[in-house]
Formats: C-alpha cells, sequence, structure tokens
C-alpha cells in the first residue's frame, strides 16, 4: 500500500482488500511476532488511504468514483467489536506484567535492523510496546477516518515523570548463561 502511493499508482480491489484484512483480524491464528496482529490493521489503512486517493483521482477528472468509502467504513464499524476484542485477544499473548509489549511471545527480539538490542529473555521491548500500544491505535483510529487522537496528553507527562524520578532503581538481573552465546555473535 505505502509503494502504490509513493508511486502514485492506484491499487485495485481495495473493497475486497477490506473485507480480506478483517477476516484476517478475526482469523483464530496464533500470531508468532506481535506485527502479524498489526499487519491486517495496517493493510485496512492502505485500503482506505488508497480509496480516498482513487475518489479523488477520479472526481479530478470528472469521472465515477470508483469506491464507496462511507459503505466500506460501515462494515468495518459493523465488525468493529469484534475486530477489537480479537486484536486485544491477540495482542496479550505479548503482553508482559509490566505493561510492556515484547516483539515476539513471550520473550523480546535479539536483534533489531542487525543491532544487539537485547537478551531475548521474557521482558518487553520497545518495537513491540510502540506496535502494540502506539502504532496499532493509531492506526484503528485511521481506519475509522479519525485522525490526530492524542495519546497522551501533558498530565501523562507529569506523571510517568513522577513514577520514574520515585521509582527504586530496577534489581539488576545477573546475564543468564544461556544467553551468553549472542554476546559472542558478530
Amino acid at each position: 500500500g505505502s509503494f502504490y502511493r509513493i508511486a502514485e499508482r492506484q491499487m485495485k480491489y481495495c473493497d475486497k482488500m477490506v473485507d480480506a484484512a478483517m477476516d484476517v483480524i478475526m482469523c483464530d491464528e496464533d500470531p508468532i511476532f506481535v506485527i502479524l496482529v498489526y499487519n491486517p490493521w495496517g493493510g485496512l489503512r492502505y485500503a482506505f488511504l488508497n480509496m480516498i486517493s482513487a475518489n479523488e483521482a477520479a472526481a479530478r477528472l470528472g469521472e465515477p468514483l470508483p469506491y464507496d468509502i462511507e459503505a466500506a467504513r460501515k462494515r468495518v464499524i459493523d465488525r468493529l467489536p469484534q475486530m477489537i476484542d480479537k486484536t486485544i485477544e491477540k495482542l496479550s499473548k505479548f503482553r508482559h506484567p509490566d505493561g510492556s509489549f515484547s516483539y515476539c511471545q513471550k520473550y523480546s527480539a535479539h536483534h533489531t535492523q542487525g543491532t544487539l538490542v537485547s537478551l531475548g529473555v521474557e521482558e518487553g521491548d520497545v518495537n513491540g510496546t510502540a506496535i502494540a500500544m502506539n502504532t496499532m491505535s493509531g492506526t484503528v483510529f485511521e481506519v475509522l477516518g479519525i485522525s490526530r487522537v492524542p495519546l497522551y496528553g501533558k498530565e501523562d507527562f507529569a506523571t510517568l515523570l513522577d513514577i520514574m524520578q520515585s521509582a527504586a532503581p530496577p534489581k539488576k538481573q545477573p546475564f543468564p548463561k544461556e544467553c551468553e552465546h549472542i554476546l559472542n555473535r558478530k
């Protein structure tokens, strides 16, 4: 979807993409990575962005609009409660007791973009948390035609600072022997 938009090309069958993405969101497949929970929502987002783009292009040319965006959005809204429940169910497999999320179920990803970023132990990581919280919620809002919903305000930032300043230093865990092979990778 992103490539088509950058290349200024119209994707075909966006209305069918909406239905297919909703079916994937509702499927019972067990996601291995948190991005697999997000991807169908991202597909919905690009389907709508491309429908909007196609309609704008047709309007500029005085042609009939190829997509009924409101009908497609209504189909999403009709299934939204179930899709949100299913998404939460799938995301819960990546959630840790401290509220963070990991990229993989139960453990964090070892590497990102070729760089060692964790020990791969049972903990959250920045990629999993960002995808599960910010990226997911922003995309759901965008699919619904709602943009720029502030997820955090000044009060939230002040609360975060208070928590960080008053928290005891984290207890450092010894480096797990079963993870020593990670340090020796090149």
